[in-house]
């Protein structure tokens, strides 16, 4: 769990901290970048955080279909489409590596995803280690937020190098069964909808626009203003 997480309040604003540290990790080598004209909701992360957090929760851990369909059902509150599998399918696992389970990495207008996993299995099958990276490129879609993957999702045993190294038959294999999956989970292209609308009671703030998107050296950096061509949304007493 976060080391400090604080919520605070002002008259205009609520903020809320999280702090992700430990011993021999990496931290923020600066503040976090300004944020412009005056939004409704930003988001300010550094890459350090999702290190850190895999570092404590996932070093080591077996993890399965069933845990990711649980963990998305109790962040998102739902499973999304790409995160169910086919229950003909043979049920798999995969045991992440002890030491940087997952690397995340904030630059150039997007980011680059690393997972890796020490073992896995497929129904009885049993596979060696292998990792697999993802790249995407953050873009704005009218006044919504696109993430375009870059090149196809990569997928090596650890050490390979390209154009040196051949794959065993142990490594296609699993690399195939891999990709399938993979490939269902990460699309080509993952954009929202429209305008951004949250749940519950914060619905009434209206449907929100981005304004702001950085993604370099580290930081993510996100904010949203109220959409000015939607129907304005009464507001029972809360303005923000």
């Amino acid at each position: 769990f976060p080391g400090r997480l604080r919520f605070s309040t002002t008259a205009d604003e609520l903020r809320v901290l999280v702090l992700q540290a430990g011993s021999g990790r990496l931290a923020a080598p600066g503040v976090a970048p300004e944020l412009t004209g005056n939004p409704e909701l930003a988001v300010r992360m550094h890459e350090s955080l999702v290190n850190n957090l895999a570092q404590g929760l996932l070093a080591g851990e077996t993890v399965g279909q069933k845990w990711i369909e649980e963990t998305a059902l109790d962040l998102l509150g739902k499973v999304p489409p790409g995160l169910k599998d086919d229950p003909d399918k043979e049920p798999w696992t995969m045991t992440l590596a002890d030491q940087r389970p997952v690397t995340f990495i904030v630059a150039d207008g997007g980011f680059k995803l690393t997972v890796r996993g020490k073992s896995y299995t497929s129904g009885d099958r049993k596979f060696d280690a292998m990792d697999f990276t993802i790249k995407y490129r953050l873009e704005r879609d009218g006044k919504a937020l696109k993430a375009v993957r870059e090149g196809s999702i990569e997928i090596f045993p650890p050490g390979f190098v390209q154009g040196r190294d051949r794959l065993a038959l142990r490594h296609t294999t699993l690399r195939n069964l891999m990709r399938k999956r993979l490939e269902k989970l990460f699309e080509p292209e993952m954009a929202a909808k429209g305008p951004l609308t949250l749940p519950g009671e914060w619905k009434k703030v209206g449907p929100l626009e981005v304004t702001q998107l950085g993604a370099e050296k580290g930081w993510l950096t996100l904010s949203w203003r109220r959409d000015k061509d939607a129907p304005k949304v009464a507001q029972s007493g809360a303005t923000r």
